[in-house]
């Protein structure tokens, strides 16, 4: 159910990311509003889980499981409890290098 709800924020993920590789956006800027987006969708998963009669009509996708898996990769590169370099060992470099790989991986499902 996780993953679907990634999926539904699928728009919203193409355009940050995009963003990002047309360095409109620095990567602090990048990993604040990934996290707004990501927050937003797992308070809407906590809603939908206190609503049954609202669950009872979710439907998943069978293509959100990998979307899903590839958002948790960037999330880990994001989670503010890790700094660039300082605490995750990751460079600025290293970051925008694992956002372009992952961006390739997600470009199937920004085609439909």
């Amino acid at each position: 159910m996780e993953s679907q709800i990634y999926y539904n924020r699928k728009d919203e993920y193409l355009f940050l990311i995009k963003e990002y590789r047309a360095e409109t956006i620095d990567p602090v800027l990048f990993k604040l509003v990934f996290l707004q987006i990501y927050r937003k969708g797992m308070e809407a998963l906590n809603i939908l889980k206190k609503d049954f009669k609202q669950l009872s009509t979710f439907s998943i996708d069978s293509k959100s499981d990998e979307f899903g898996s590839l958002i948790c990769e960037i999330f880990k590169n994001c989670d503010p409890l890790f700094d660039l370099e300082e605490n995750h060992g990751i460079t600025e470099n290293q970051f925008r290098d694992s956002i372009e790989k992952i961006f390739f991986q997600m470009q199937k499902y920004f085609d439909e």
